[in-house]
């Protein structure tokens, strides 16, 4: 990764790592979460692609669900999307894509400091990438199209962020997640920052 590409990076990362160390010193209220409880997070927000000289950041949204075995470590799968458009010209050729991605991932979170209303979990896993790729060329004398460029890899990732729990029932997640692609010869990490809203359902024990 050059300097310029981990400059970006850290510019994306510096706004969110601040609001989290703020809420975090600010905390002193008990949390509510219990062992064997679960939640489910509704989460959007910015996808930052490895190949930064060439794809744009983009949005991306999913659901995520979590299961509490323990006070503090948690058992997290979730499913997003995202899409990207990009636009190529050789010469007097243009070939326009059109990719649209399906993630899924499968995370163990430690939490840190369980016992108060903002926390601090630490997570890793693996998971997969699956995308679709349209494109359409276009020459001075001729039009074409393809669709349904397949392409699947595995992933892994690391997801660090805050839970901020609201109320009895509902919490916010913020969480920045660096996945990592087997299948890229270069640029193979994309950087992902979302904002989530959970609801917890059940007791737990």
């Amino acid at each position: 990764m050059t300097t310029v590409k981990l400059s970006r990076r850290l510019r994306r990362c510096a706004w969110s790592l601040a609001v989290m160390l703020i809420l975090v010193a600010g905390s002193h209220a008990q949390a509510q979460v219990s062992e064997g409880q679960w939640m489910g997070e509704i989460f959007g927000g910015n996808y930052g692609p490895g190949p930064d000289d060439v794809l744009d950041d983009e949005s991306t949204f999913g659901l995520r669900a979590v299961t509490m075995i323990s006070p503090k470590v948690a058992l997290v799968g979730s499913i997003s999307t995202v899409n990207f458009e990009d636009t190529v010209t050789d010469g007097l050729t243009t070939v326009n894509f059109d990719t649209d991605v399906l993630l899924v991932d499968f995370t163990a979170a430690y939490v840190i400091r369980p016992d108060k209303r903002v926390n601090i979990a630490l997570g890793g896993g693996i998971g997969g990438s699956f995308s679709s790729t349209d494109a359409t060329f276009t020459t001075p004398l001729v039009q074409g199209f393809f669709e349904d460029f397949d392409e699947s890899s595995l992933t892994l990732n690391a997801a660090v962020g805050p839970v901020i729990h609201l109320t009895q029932r509902v919490y916010l997640k913020p969480l920045m997640r660096l996945r990592w692609f087997e299948n890229r010869d270069d640029d193979e990490t994309d950087l992902e920052s979302t904002l989530a809203v959970g609801f917890k359902f059940g007791g737990g024990r």
